[in-house]
């Protein structure tokens, strides 16, 4: 196995989710403001999650909400 599929298998699903909701954002044209109101996050926590590059809990409300969100924008893509 090589270090690009090692690192692959390592990834943190709450990442890999926060990764596929910020592509969501930018392919609707989504803003931050758009974000706090869709997944119910502070402005503050927002924040940090851009800043911490994710993680969203894929259990949470706002994970699940993230999940069928992408898989939306792949399903019309």
């Amino acid at each position: 196995m090589n270090i690009a599929q090692n690192t692959i298998n390592q990834a943190e699903p709450g990442t890999v989710l926060w990764k596929a909701l910020v592509k969501v954002a930018e392919c609707c044209a989504l803003g931050r403001k758009d974000l706090e109101t869709v997944l119910g996050f502070s402005q503050a926590t927002l924040s940090r999650l851009y800043h911490n590059n994710g993680p969203i809990n894929p259990n949470s409300k706002q994970g699940e909400i993230a999940s069928v969100s992408y898989t939306h924008l792949r399903a019309h893509e």
